[in-house]
């Protein structure tokens, strides 16, 4: 059987920065991110600790912090933001939750940055707590787990085989 585009997945794991440093210096994304200047995101994709998942217009940079805790960044081009954007974040939630030792992914959401709270929304994150005026939230395992076609349909299959 011949895979067509239909066939394949949204997202794929990389350790390639190239396409992410395009996306992080590119003049509508840029501002969000800390720092000046251009920006090279390379150390941390690179890194076979840290999950990098991308889509064709951006990606998540998911940062290892140890025990199964992830921090993310998100980093999309103006094109790729939206319905597309939505229904890879479902993939990469399932991904991290079920493929990796991810129990729970953090996120920074800086002030004024309406884009990152929408996607944290709609992700399922909740509200940590407030530093230096950045909100900080996160999503656990059993939040996922709750909300996941996913998971569901993992847990019927898994359940029918018991019978």
């Amino acid at each position: 059987m011949i895979a067509t585009e239909a066939d394949l997945p949204s997202i794929r794991r990389t350790l390639d920065p190239t396409f992410l440093n395009v996306v992080a210096n590119h003049p509508d994304v840029r501002p969000f991110l800390l720092g000046d200047g251009p920006l090279d995101v390379g150390p941390v994709v690179s890194d076979p600790a840290n999950i990098t998942l991308v889509t064709d217009h951006g990606g998540w940079v998911l940062h290892n912090l140890g025990g199964g805790v992830y921090e993310v960044h998100s980093l999309f081009l103006p094109e790729g933001r939206g319905r597309a954007v939505r229904a890879a974040l479902t993939e990469a939630l399932d991904y991290m939750f079920s493929h990796t030792d991810c129990v729970r992914i953090t996120t920074r959401l800086p002030k004024g940055n309406v884009r990152a709270r929408a996607l944290a929304k709609i992700a399922g994150f909740r509200s940590w707590f407030v530093s230096q005026g950045d909100e900080r939230a996160r999503i656990e395992i059993e939040d996922w787990a709750q909300s996941s076609d996913a998971c569901r349909e993992a847990g019927h299959w898994f359940h029918e085989r018991l019978k």
